[in-house]
């Protein structure tokens, strides 16, 4: 079957479901799944199948050379409703982008990588604010930027690095407020202190 045909079928089968008697939750679940379908025909990307409700699982969206571009995963088969991980690729298939997510919304382990494959972000999500401890480095894996978040605001301590490994800025946070602030010149001089 063409994809015409299927595109066709599946706005067909949308009315249907808007038109039949289940229930407004129940629709919109249908009416989400069939246009992440419909969206994939238009792109006529791959997915993974689930072999017991044939809906997808995972949708893969990819660049003209066949190499991976998106990744994205649902969690519980056939339901568009909740991703539960997300990867984006360089086109040399290196890994760009993880991100994990629970009812939608960033949770656990997030990463960032640099096209050589070196980690450029390390951090952890709790219900979609930053939480934990978190890491920028440079393209050689020298520390930029080390800290500590809570519910998404700055909490502890707070450093940024020069390019050497040296401290360029030392910063204290309580809740999102600075209650301290050392900055240096490259050579370990203070430039500001409060």
């Amino acid at each position: 079957m063409n994809t015409l045909k299927k595109l066709i079928i599946l706005c067909f089968s949308l009315i249907l479901i808007i038109n039949s008697s289940c229930s407004n939750a129940e629709a919109e679940k249908e009416i989400i799944a069939l246009k992440a379908e419909i969206a994939l025909l238009k792109r006529n990307e791959s997915t993974a199948m689930d072999p017991i409700t044939e809906r997808r699982e995972e949708i893969i969206e990819r660049y003209s050379t066949g190499e991976k571009k998106l990744v994205v995963t649902y969690a519980g088969a056939g339901s568009y409703e909740f991703v539960s991980k997300k990867m984006t690729y360089y086109v040399n298939g290196q890994i760009k982008e993880e991100e994990n997510y629970q009812n939608s919304e960033l949770h656990g382990d997030y990463r960032e990588y640099y096209k050589n494959g070196q980690i450029s972000v390390k951090c952890s999500y709790n219900e979609g604010k930053k939480n934990g401890e978190f890491f920028e480095f440079y393209h050689d894996g020298v520390v930029w930027e080390h800290g500590y978040f809570s519910n998404g605001d700055y909490d502890g301590e707070y450093t940024t690095y020069f390019i050497d490994g040296k401290i360029k800025s030392y910063e204290l946070y309580k809740k999102g407020d600075r209650i301290e602030a050392i900055w240096y010149d490259n050579k370990g001089n203070i430039e500001y202190q409060n």
